[in-house]
This record gives structure tokens, sequence and C-alpha cells, in this order.
């Protein structure tokens, strides 16, 4: 017997469509540990996006537009490498208050994440969206698609834009207010997965 194990109720759906007989058990990704230890100070609004820079599925160029409407005191910071990375630092290249960074491990995003007042996940699709949880964790405010996988551990911090002109907004609101403050996500623990994986596993045994 064969179980397929989708991270979110999106991605079984599609899965369900291909192949209908298919046995499924949802089971998330880990949102790692974030790590509070090494605080920044800045006067500056900060905004980080983090992911890998593919503008027909991230859409960071559309981040980007949304962006530039925003007062000069925000900043907004590119974390990730990718195919598209090249064509976004030539669009950032005249804006003092956008930097592109490259690509960082988990391990590195889980220490920045604290140091920003919000993250920005725009993609056309995400079958998770973990980066939204990660800056969840870290007590900071997500803006994300409502369409994305993981939407349904989204929080009172975490806020929906559907178009560039919302996202706009939604950068807007969250300049004048201070962070919403860490959700553990205790459900998605290396702990509560590795129990959910050996359930599954024993279900095949």
């Amino acid at each position: 017997m064969h179980l397929i194990l989708p991270v979110s109720n999106v991605l079984e759906s599609g899965i369900k469509e291909l192949l209908p007989t298919a046995k499924t058990r949802v089971v998330p990704n880990i949102v790692g540990d974030v790590d509070f230890s090494n605080p920044e100070h800045s006067t500056a609004v900060r905004f980080c996006v983090v992911g890998d820079i593919v503008f027909n599925v991230k859409r960071q160029d559309l981040i980007l537009k949304a962006f530039f409407a925003l007062p000069s005191f925000c900043e907004l910071h590119f974390f990730g490498g990718g195919p598209d990375l090249e064509a976004l630092k030539a669009l950032c290249k005249k804006a003092k208050n956008v930097f592109v960074h490259g690509r960082v491990t988990n391990k590195e995003v889980l220490q920045l994440l604290p140091n920003y007042h919000a993250h920005i996940q725009f993609s056309a699709f995400e079958t998770f969206g973990i980066a939204t949880l990660e800056a969840r964790k870290a007590g900071i405010w997500a803006i994300s698609r409502a369409s994305f996988g993981c939407s349904d551990y989204a929080d009172k911090g975490v806020l929906m834009a559907e178009s560039v002109e919302e996202l706009t907004q939604k950068l807007s609101e969250v300049i004048a207010l201070s962070k919403p403050g860490v959700n553990k996500f205790e459900a998605l623990s290396k702990a509560e997965i590795g129990r959910k994986i050996q359930l599954c596993y024993n279900e095949l045994n």
C-alpha cells in the first residue's frame, strides 16, 4: 500500500484531481524555531521578502511596484536567488531604500526575520507558503494572498492582498501598527509533525 503525504489541503486537492483513488494524509511542513538573539536597530520601517527570485511565480516585480508607493522612510529587503535575480537588481538599481541580498540559508532566515516589521509573500501560487508562518513565529506581520497552502493556519497577524493595489494598501496600514506578537505554531513543531509521520508509518505496517 502507498500513502501520499501532501503538505497542504491545496496540494492534496491537486493530487486527487490527477489520482482520484490515491490514499493521502496531509502532513504540513515544520515551522522551525526562530532565533531572536541577533537584534538589529533601525529607524526605518523594514519589509522583507524571502523566496526564489522567479517573477512569474514569486512576483517580486509586483511587490516592488506596490512598495514604490510607500514613503521613503520604508525599506524593502529581498532575500533569495534564482533566474530573475539580475533583473531584480536592475529594477532596484536607482532605489536607495531597496536592497537585494541574494540567497540565504533557512537558519539565516530564522535569524533575520525578527529584525523586520513585516514579511511579504505575493506568489501566484504556494503549495504551503512556510515563510508566512515563519514570519508570524518571529512576531512580525505577514502579508500574503488568501490562496496560499497553509492559509488554514493564518491568524490576526496575516493580512491578505490579492492585487497590487491591495498590497500597497496593506503595506501602508502596517507602517503605523505595532508588531502583532509571536504565534508559536505548536501543531507545526518538529515533535508534532514527527508524531504525525510516525502514525502514517504505523498505518502502512
